[in-house]
This record gives C-alpha cells, structure tokens and sequence, in this order.
C-alpha cells in the first residue's frame, strides 16, 4: 500500500494552507456585526487559500478557522490564530471588541502624550526611534516612532506559541495545586527571590502563591513582574537602602535631586517597592524616590491589621503591589500585560492613560517570561484563555517591524508547514512513502531547508512528537500525551512509532494529529516549538497479518496492520561465541536477511522472523612466520561451519581477520579479508579456521604488541552492511613478536629446526 505516491502536488498546495486554524470559543460570546477586515464571512477567494478543492468539507484547518471568523474574529487573525489553536486544543481566545477605528486608537497612543510609549535608548533599538522627537526620557529612553507603536500593538504580529502570552488572562485563576507551586519557583530560580525567606516567615514563592489566591490574580504572574521590575539580583526598590542612595544621588548632584534634604533622604531607608508602583519620572533619582514615597503611603487598607499601611517589610510591598494591580488594572479591565501597556478596552477608566508600563515592548518582553515559566510547569498545553483586542480598520497584513526583525525583540511567527493526507488508521507516518516522509525527517534535521525562513536554522532539535487534536470536526481537550517520534539526532527510523487510534473510535471517523519538533534553545526568548504537519488519518478498519518471531527455542507471535511497516526486533542474547547476525524474514514484501531494528515492508501475508546467530571466535596467541627480512604475526579465527554454509546460502558474507599495532579491539577498517578457498576445517570438521598475517616485523620491533580478532561481513536486504566480530581478549587476543618467540624457544618438545630457532633468536633477546 503506497498512499502518497502520487502527493508531490498535494504536499505543495498543502504548504500553501499554512496557519489556518484557531480557537473554538464560548457558545455564548457575542458576535462582532462586522469583520474587522471588512467583513464577518471568508471571502470565496479566501476560502480557496485555505481549503483543498477535493476536501472542502472537511478540511480541519478550513473548519476550525471558520468558526472563529464566525465568532467574530476578523479572518487576518483567525489564519494566525489557527495553527496555534490546533497544536494547544485546551486553549480559548476571546475577542475583545473596540467600538473605535485602529487609526483613532494609534493617535491615542502616539500623539496624545509623547511618552505615552518609549524605546530604550540602545543601539539595538534606534530603528523604533521616533524620527523627530529626540528628547530622552526616564534615564535613557526614547519616543517610540509611530510605526512602531503600530507594529508592538498588532496583535496579528505575536500570534505565536511564545508571544501570545501577553495576551494571557490572569485573572480570576485557580491558584491551587503542585503544578503551580513549580511554576512559580521555576520563574525564581537563579534569582535572588529563590528559596529567599521574608519577614512573615515565608518564602518569595509562597507569598506570590497565597497572596494571589486572596486577590485572584495570577501568582505566576506576580512573579513574573516581580522578576521583570527585579531582575536576577534584585533592584534599588527590594534592598531596604533607598534612602542611602538617593542621600548619595543628592550629594553628587543627580538629576532632579535639587532641592532635597539629605536628613529626610535617610529616612526612606527600611522601605519597599517590589512591583515599583509608581517608579517613574525623568532621572534614576526621581524613579527612586517615587517608588519610596509610593512604599510609604503603603496600602491604607491594611494599616490596622499591619499596624500601619506603609511596606516597610518586602511581603506588604508585595500585598501591596498586587492589590494596586487589581485595583488600577485587573478591576479596571486591564487583565492582560498587554492592556496593562495598551490601555485599550472599552471599560476601563483612565483609558490609553492609565498604562502601566512606558517601555512599548514590555507587554512582550513579559509575556515571553511568562511562557517560560509555563514551559518550564509543563503547563503550556493548560487550559489557557488569552484575551485578544479586535481592531477595526486593520490592514489587510500585520504592521511589519521597523527594524526588520533585527532587534532582540522583534516578534517571532511560528514557522509551520501543514500537511494534509489521507492514511489507514494504524499505519505508520514512516509508511508513507516519497516526499511525506521528506517532509518529516528533513524538517527534524535541517531546520533551514524545510522550515524556510524560520529562525531555526542550525538549531539542534531535542524532540519530534505527535499528538491527536481533532476528532470528525471536534477539538480534543487532551493533549498531555504526546507519542514521541524522534529525540536528538536520532534518524528518520525514529518515526516509525505507530500512531494509535483513541478508545471509542469508529470506522469512518477522521482524526487529526499535529507533528511538532521542539528545537533545543536555551538562550533565546523565541518559540520553541514549531509544527512541522497536520496529518489526517481516516479511521478504517486494517487489515491485518501475523508475524512469527523465532529465537531458538523461543517463539512468539502477534498482529501488526498489513501493508505497513514493522520494526524488527532486538534479539536476546546468545551463548559466550555466539554472534547475532540478523532476522531471516518470509513472507514480506522482500524477503531476505535483515538487521535488528530495521524496518520491513509488511504484505498481506504471514510473516516469520527466524533469529541468525553464528559461532564467530578468535583463537588465542599468534604463530610466528619467518620472513625473507624479518617475521610477521600469524592470528587465527574460527567460524561455525555450518551455520557459515547456511549464511553464504542466503546473503554475501565474508570472513576477516581485523588485525592492527596496539593492545585495542582493532577497528573495521583494519581488516584483513580471507579468501573462501583459504578457509580451513577444524579437527572436529565443526568450524572453518582462518588465518590473518600481520605486516613484515623488524626485529627492532620485536615488541611492538599486535592484536587481532576474528569478523565476518555481512550484505542485508536492506542494502546495509555491517561487520559482527568476535568477543575480544587483550590477554588472549594482543601479541608482540618479543613474546612469540621467547614462548616458541621455551617449549622443550617442539622440535622447529635450526633454521627457524636461528630466525627466532633475534626476536627473543
């Protein structure tokens, strides 16, 4: 059965159907009137983009990216949006609807107040400078130009697995549990908040934990901004020490210190400000000490039970800090770090003003920490909801980036190559012949040829798995187990794992399974894991054959789908002499010898698998041969002669002697190949003996050690070639000329002659 000989076309247009799939949302959200594209259905040429004309109906992509257009989301989001949602079933997105026009919204951003947002002042960033205004705000900042203000609030440009964690709801979240615990402590490990006991006795995590419970917000994102505002060492808000360093900051005259008082500096010491509310202002000493004054007017609230509403410890800076979050921005409609950077919803007071960060590029820079964190949980395939602004007037494609994707954070779309086939239910994706296997293998091992133009070139791959996400139209809410494909550098054989149907499946049902390659990045805040292919499979019943394995004494049998691929076996081990040559296969598309784990087309017909074992040893010591100037080392092998007899019948096989200087296991390619014809029959007429001669031995060599172990060569069916050699003994296997010769002289019955005990002196002084 070859159901992708004919597929070359298909897998072309199929690459053409990239990013199409995207979220089912609640039954009860409301519907947009209009598409923000300009109109709430796909268009029909659209549609022909993203739906195989001889599989309209039941295109898993066209299918999923259509109910979210009919949800509301504009069709530019919903063809982003798609890939994600296939790869994470357990995922929601919601829309959140802005009643004005995109080109209203930006000159709120940009032209209301110039530094509304700002760019650092590196040199990494000087293409999202703003063109005209070169004032420098808060210790090195920059007015964002407004085409890049255009480009980080797009939502369009960070649909990725990565990025779309700006987007990600934290309020309202169940807190309990193990999982979250990890979580939190994987955002704090290496800082100085890991394992770090405060003053209530509890450590950073715990607080994070059981303060975000009390307030229903994320604790996963209270360590997130608390390691975002902190960094790995911990910033001027978290030391206790402000005062002595603004006092210092006001003696060397620091910007927007005049005017203070060195005796009221000091008294700020012993305060602190772990979310830095209200840390702004132009010059390190106004941020400072706004941070300080905010830390002192503390959380009236709590000033009875605290004994005062100042945070002057770090866990009330904490309650505190996570209380004016919701306050200002969880209860005023700013649930996502994106609407925390871009106060854009509808209700929400203080909008476009009341934003909580200036840096344009925070809502990602925060989001790709906190996927870390849910990465580093396991918790990505979570039932995340990420709630994503609608805009109205849209252009057709996504902002682009002013530095071109040269910037550090520029924003990073998943490559993704969808492929879309038709296989039977139990068959393997390594079945499939020609350019779908291609696909696979090559997207695994050269991330630069099949994911063109992905940021994965030379990247080692760590893992390739698959995954059932759709069943007949339906997204699977499970997608913890994951079958693994490949690890590392494994080869394409690492795909022949078989993909099982689920329990309950039917013949007739279609299913859909993602395969994602998970690339080995330790240092990079971009996606990590890329989806090579959708594959489909119609759910058939196979037909199936046995396969009878033999080994000795031991036989078993078992049912494996026809026309499909079989992995054989390792063998058990075999007495102290005996090699393991390979399975003798019958009844296969081609039968022959073939090696463990190699892969094996499998008919319509019974198959049997018979174990090839061969007695293969290496005789102890070597002979000494006198030559015209010299000696040389004669190593002896034996081989099982009818075992031998029986191999020759069905395969090429050739008998060496691997002889090579040195006391190691010679390797392959020291080979010495031994002719049919000088095979000899041992006493018993039970072995073939061959010998192997060493190169010409001076006697200033004499001791120079030789070693030699008896191998066979073998030609499988497959075309593979391996040499099996015998077990291998320094003592028994490893000679020198010196140690030869002194043992020939001192055996006393052995009568040699005086011309070889003449030859034998030289090399046994």
């Amino acid at each position: 059965m070859k159901p992708f000989q004919n597929t070359a076309k298909r897998l072309l247009a199929a690459l053409l159907c990239c990013l199409l799939l995207c979220s089912l949302l609640p039954s009860g959200m409301a519907q947009a009137s209009e598409d923000a594209d300009g109109g709430a259905a796909i268009a029909p040429d659209e549609k022909s983009e993203i739906m195989h004309e001889e599989d309209e109906a039941m295109n898993a992509l066209n299918l999923v990216c259509e109910q979210l257009v009919a949800a509301g989301f504009p069709y530019s989001y919903a063809v982003r949006l798609a890939p994600l949602q296939l790869s994470h079933p357990s995922w929601r997105f919601e829309a959140l609807f802005l009643p004005e026009d995109w080109s209203y919204v930006l000159s709120m951003e940009v032209d209301d107040n110039p530094a509304r947002n700002l760019i650092s002042a590196g040199a990494a960033y000087v293409g999202y400078r703003h063109p005209e205004n070169t004032a420098l705000y808060d210790t090195g900042w920059y007015q964002a130009s407004r085409e890049t203000v255009k480009y980080f609030m797009d939502p369009r440009n960070f649909f990725n697995e990565t990025d779309i964690f700006q987007f990600y709801r934290f309020s309202g979240v169940e807190a309990d549990g193990a999982d979250m615990t990890v979580a939190v402590e994987s955002v704090l490990r290496g800082t100085f908040m890991q394992d770090t006991v405060l003053e209530n006795g509890k450590t950073y995590a715990e607080n994070f934990i059981e303060i975000g419970n009390a307030l229903e917000l994320s604790p996963l994102y209270l360590a997130v901004k608390a390691r975002q505002e902190q960094g790995i060492y911990g910033g001027f808000t978290s030391t206790g020490d402000a005062g002595q360093l603004l006092t210092a900051w006001l003696a060397a005259g620091e910007q927007g210190s005049a005017g203070h008082d060195a005796a009221a500096l000091a008294t700020l010491d012993g305060y602190y400000n772990i979310f830095n509310i209200s840390a702004s202002g132009t010059g390190k000493f106004r941020v400072l000490y706004g941070a300080m004054q905010r830390a002192i007017e503390g959380t009236p609230a709590m000033a009875e039970s605290w004994g005062g509403a100042a945070w002057n410890t770090v866990w009330k800076s904490i309650y505190g800090g996570a209380e004016t979050v919701k306050t200002r921005y969880t209860g005023n409609d700013q649930d996502t770090l994106y609407l925390q950077k871009f106060n854009v919803s509808p209700e929400a007071n203080r909008r476009f003003w009341g934003q909580y960060m200036q840096n344009v590029m925070g809502a990602l820079s925060e989001g790709r920490s906190l996927f870390r964190a849910f990465d580093a949980a396991g918790a990505v395939d979570g039932a995340c909801v990420f709630r994503i602004p609608v805009y109205t007037g849209l252009e057709e494609q996504p902002n682009g980036d002013p530095c071109d994707g040269s910037s550090p954070y520029g924003g990073v779309a998943t490559a993704s190559l969808q492929w879309q086939g038709r296989i039977a239910a139990g068959e393997s994706v390594a079945a499939i012949d020609g350019d779908a296997v291609s696909l696979l293998t090559n997207a695994a091992a050269d991330g630069s040829s099949a994911l063109s133009g992905s940021v994965w070139a030379n990247v080692p791959v760590a893992e390739v798995t698959a995954s059932l996400v759709m069943k007949n139209g339906t997204l699977q809410s499970d997608t913890a187990a994951r079958t693994v494909l490949c690890r590392g550098e494994e080869t394409s054989a690492s795909f022949l794992t078989l993909l099982e149907l689920p329990e309950g499946t039917e013949q007739g049902d279609r299913l859909v399974y993602s395969v994602d390659v998970r690339f080995d990045v330790t240092e990079s805040y971009r996606c990590k894991t890329v989806t090579l292919a959708y594959v489909t499979i119609d759910a058939t019943a196979p037909e199936t054959v046995t396969v009878t394995v033999c080994d000795g004494a031991r036989q078993k049998s078992e049912t494996a789908a026809a026309e499909t691929s079989y992995l054989l076996p390792d063998a058990a081990a075999g007495e102290a002499d005996e090699v393991f040559v390979g399975w003798l296969v019958s009844g296969a598309v081609t039968d022959g010898l073939y090696p463990a784990r190699a892969s094996v087309a499998l008919g319509t017909s019974a198959v049997s698998l018979e174990a090839v074992r061969i007695r293969l040893r290496t005789l102890p010591g070597a002979a000494f041969c006198h030559t015209g100037n010299g000696a040389a080392l004669r190593f002896d092998g034996a081989i099982g002669y009818e075992a031998f007899e029986i191999l020759c019948a069905v395969t090429e096989a050739v008998p060496m002697m691997l002889i090579a200087r040195g006391e190691g296991e010679p390797d392959t390619e020291s080979g010495v190949i031994i002719p049919r014809e000088a095979l000899k029959r041992s006493a018993g007429e039970q072995y073939w003996v061959m010998s192997g001669m060493t190169e010409e031995i001076l006697p200033q060599e004499r001791e120079a050690a030789w070693s030699a172990v008896a191998a066979l060569r073998v030609r499988y069916a497959d075309g593979s070639e391996q040499v099996l050699t015998a077990a291998f003994d320094t003592a028994q296997n490893t000679r020198s000329a010196y140690a030869v010769a002194r043992a020939a002289l001192a055996d006393d019955t052995a009568d040699y002659g005086e011309e070889l005990r003449s030859a034998l002196g030289p090399f046994a002084e």
